[in-house]
C-alpha cells in the first residue's frame, strides 16, 4: 500500500477548486445563451372600454352655452407598476360628440394613479372638417365591483380657436 503525502492532497484540492471555479464561471454564459422560456409570459396590455355622458360648457360673447356631450373610447392600458402605483395609458381610439358634432379620437396618452384614484388622459384627434382637436381629462374614479369602475371627469376640449369645458359621468369596464 502506498501512502498519500501532504503534497498530493494539496494538489488534488487545488485541482478540485479549479474545476468548481471553471463551472461557476461558465454557468452564467450558458444560462444567458438559452432561449427565454414560454412558461412566464410578459405582462400584457388590457382594454378599458369607456362610455361617458355629460355637458359641454362654452363661453360665447359674454354668454354661457350648455350643450350635451358624450364620449366613447377604447383605451389600451399597460401593466400596473406596483411599486409606484401607476398604470400607463398607451393608446386609444373612439369618438366625442358635442351638440351633434362628432370628433374622432386617434390617439391617447396618460396615466392612472391607483393611490389617489385619479386618471390623467390626453386625447388627440380630428373634427369633421379635418382640424386637429385635443381633450385633456382629469377623472376621479371609484370601483363598483368586478371589472366595473365609475368616475366623475372634468376636461377641456380644444378645437381650433375655441375651448369647451366638459363635465362628464363615466362608466368604464376593464377587459
Amino acid at each position: 500500500m502506498s501512502k498519500i503525502c501532504l503534497k498530493d492532497k494539496r494538489a488534488a484540492a487545488f485541482i478540485a477548486v479549479l474545476c468548481v471555479l471553471s463551472l461557476v464561471l461558465a454557468m452564467p454564459t450558458a444560462v444567458s445563451a438559452q432561449e427565454p422560456s414560454e412558461e412566464s409570459p410578459p405582462a400584457t396590455d388590457r382594454l378599458l372600454i369607456v362610455k361617458a355622458r355629460g355637458v359641454a360648457i362654452q363661453r360665447v360673447e359674454n354668454d354661457t352655452v350648455r350643450m350635451p356631450a358624450s364620449l366613447e373610447l377604447n383605451l389600451t392600458i399597460g401593466p400596473t407598476r406596483r411599486r409606484l402605483g401607476v398604470t400607463p395609458v398607451k393608446d386609444g381610439e373612439g369618438t366625442i360628440e358635442v351638440n351633434e358634432t362628432v370628433y374622432t379620437v386617434e390617439s391617447a396618452r396618460g396615466i392612472i394613479l391607483s393611490d389617489g384614484h385619479v386618471a390623467f388622459i390626453k386625447l388627440t384627434g380630428v373634427d369633421e372638417t379635418g382640424e386637429s382637436i385635443t381633450l385633456f381629462i382629469k377623472a376621479r374614479y371609484f370601483w363598483m365591483g368586478g371589472q366595473l369602475y365609475v368616475a366623475r371627469a372634468i376636461g377641456v376640449l380644444k378645437t381650433g380657436e375655441t375651448n369647451m369645458l366638459l363635465l362628464l359621468r363615466v362608466k368604464a369596464r376593464l377587459i
